[in-house]
């Protein structure tokens, strides 16, 4: 019996405290809210004697779905946070193997490149996606420039200097851009629409 009153009391308190939070709440968006859930703690206190029926605890259960709720954000979190983590790496490998296949296909070049007097300052690399996987690489994009180092190996003593002005070549000129075109093809086995290349550094 007692617990009986103590339910009637608990569902008029309640309705005196709903009525009382209606009248300070603006009639905006926000009123809908305070509604429903005022609603669902009235349900939930009118259902009260059902759960004592069936021996429900209702701080239990409803600490059970809060915590529910928490584990599943958590795991999402830990989710997002291996993925990104994984996509940095996948990033910085793929970043390593440029370099070194940019710096390999440099030293092919190199020896054949020094009898045309240019040097590979840079090459951009294009791809199918956005992965920057080297298996999805579409186009090479070659910058060079004129040779301007001096090593030992080119210092010949000569004893006669012979100006030949036909034979002297113009390095900014298409014909050598595509001349040095053909070279890189050939060291680097690619077709014609796999490599470009471009005066700049």
């Amino acid at each position: 019996m007692e617990a009986l009153i103590n339910w009637i009391m608990q569902i008029i308190v309640f309705i005196l405290l709903a009525v009382i939070v209606e009248l300070f709440v603006p009639s905006s968006k926000i009123a809908k809210y305070v509604r429903l859930v005022i609603g669902l703690i009235f349900l939930l206190i009118l259902l009260k004697p059902v759960f004592y029926l069936f021996q429900i605890d209702m701080e239990k259960v409803v600490f059970e779905q809060l915590s529910d709720h928490t584990s599943i954000s958590k795991e999402q979190t830990i989710d997002e946070l291996i993925k990104q983590q994984n996509e940095q790496i996948q990033r910085t490998n793929d970043d390593y193997i440029l370099t070194e296949v940019t710096n390999r296909l440099k030293e092919q070049a190199e020896d054949v490149l020094k009898e045309q007097f240019v040097t590979i300052t840079h090459i951009d690399y294009v791809f199918t996606d956005e992965s920057r996987d080297i298996n999805s690489l579409e186009q090479l994009i070659v910058y060079v420039a004129p040779q301007t180092e001096i090593t030992e190996e080119d210092i010949v003593v000569i004893d006669e200097i012979i100006i030949d002005l036909e034979k002297q070549r113009d390095l900014n000129n298409e014909e050598s851009l595509s001349e040095t075109k053909n070279i890189l093809q050939n060291v680097w086995h690619l077709n014609d629409e796999e490599i470009i290349v471009k005066w700049g550094s």
